[in-house]
């Protein structure tokens, strides 16, 4: 629990902007076939052979991607022993039929359940997967329509496959500190944060005709990891990469960010 105030450098503009993209997510691994035959075979990604290598595998999903790393760095090469468990659920969308997606997993061994829509609740039918390693996936089916949109955006090297979006990543945060993250993403990122109770919420828009909106939404549960897991357990230390629009967006989060002492390398 906390309350944070931060004081933009003088002559950096404090206007609020919507974030561009919700770019990739980092999961390291100790298994590249497993990691390779879950996301590839099974969810229906694209392996992008141009920055796959020795120490990791990149997968496409639309204009976002997975990063799925075996060695912890380049410099020490040290092999990935502990696996990185997504503190939540990452939620995704397919051109794939449900039912198609839920057999080639489950055909895997991996549990998973497909849900009628909640008819009064706006929900559409949805997968839920429990992948490898404890992480958790949501799955939907989208329209052609919109593949087509994603495909024309234009995507990373070999393209995208049948999984053509990170739609919605819900990360899990301790009771009470939903409305510290969210500050952070106000008062140093300089982003549009949406609050309700227990629940922080930014939206990302690619601004490209028919590319679906992206969510990045923190939310509080009593299951969350430590407020300093990232720092004290190796399955805990995720990252996500995002975009903004502008070079001037990028400048002024950087010196926000080097005024709180939070710049590292």
């Amino acid at each position: 629990r906390g309350y944070c105030t931060l004081m933009a450098p003088a002559g950096v503009s404090t206007a609020l902007i919507t974030p561009l993209l919700l770019e990739h997510v980092n999961i390291n691994i100790p298994d590249r076939g497993v990691a390779r035959e879950f996301y590839v075979d099974g969810l229906g990604a694209r392996l992008n052979s141009v920055s796959t290598n020795y120490r990791q595998l990149h997968v496409n999903l639309g204009l976002s991607q997975f990063h799925l790393l075996t060695e912890k760095s380049i410099k020490s090469k040290e092999p990935v022993t502990v696996p990185q468990r997504w503190p939540g659920r990452l939620e995704l969308l397919t051109t794939d039929a449900l039912v198609d997606v839920r057999d080639r997993v489950a055909a895997m061994g991996y549990a998973c359940h497909l849900h009628a829509p909640a008819t009064h609740e706006g929900k559409p039918p949805a997968l839920t997967i429990d992948g490898p390693w404890g992480n958790s996936f949501t799955v939907y089916c989208t329209s052609a329509t919109i593949a087509d949109a994603v495909t024309s955006a234009g995507s990373h090297a070999d393209g995208t496959g049948s999984l053509i979006a990170m739609s919605r990543l819900v990360h899990n945060c301790r009771p009470g500190n939903a409305p510290v993250i969210a500050a952070f993403y106000q008062q140093v990122l300089g982003l549009r944060v949406q609050q309700t109770l227990g629940r922080a919420t930014i939206q990302f828009n690619a601004d490209m005709p028919g590319v679906p909106a992206q969510e990045l939404v923190l939310e509080e549960h009593e299951d969350a990891p430590e407020v300093d897991a990232y720092d004290k357990d190796e399955s805990a230390a995720v990252h996500v990469a995002l975009y903004l629009p502008s070079r001037e967006a990028f400048a002024a989060a950087f010196d926000r960010c080097q005024a709180a002492g939070l710049i590292f390398v």
